[in-house]
């Protein structure tokens, strides 16, 4: 039997709790098992893909040392650009939510593959 109290899902809170226009996660997960079937159902068109996402890249590119951007700066620049991307939508970007969680895993991604890619170039260039 389950327990009334278990919230598993991570649906929006939906009802007269939540103002039109906002989403609220019901529960954090960790931030890598964070997919993007867990964003705000706002999030789940082309903008994401398009704008929001490659914005945050290029802002990433764009800092001194992009090997060591700290949580705190990428949070606030998220914020920023997830504001005039999704003007329709009151979200606060966190270190637990899914937005946060998302890109950060998608950055971790791409460091790697950056990383391995190098490596390979570096690896070839010396033979």
């Amino acid at each position: 039997m389950e327990d009334a109290g278990d919230v598993t899902d991570t649906k929006p809170v939906l009802g007269p709790t939540v103002p039109f226009g906002y989403w609220i996660e019901k529960r954090y997960k960790s931030r890598s098992s964070y997919r993007n079937v867990d964003l705000p159902p706002q999030c789940q068109d082309q903008r994401w893909s398009k704008i929001f996402l490659p914005t945050v890249l290029l802002w990433a590119g764009s800092q001194s040392d992009v090997w060591q951007i700290s949580d705190s700066a990428l949070l606030s620049a998220m914020q920023d650009i997830f504001d005039v991307v999704y003007p329709d939508l009151k979200y606060t970007v966190t270190f637990q939510g899914s937005v946060f969680g998302v890109v950060r895993y998608m950055l971790h991604q791409s460091r790697i593959i950056l990383t391995n890619h190098n490596f390979t170039l570096d690896h070839t260039a010396s033979r």
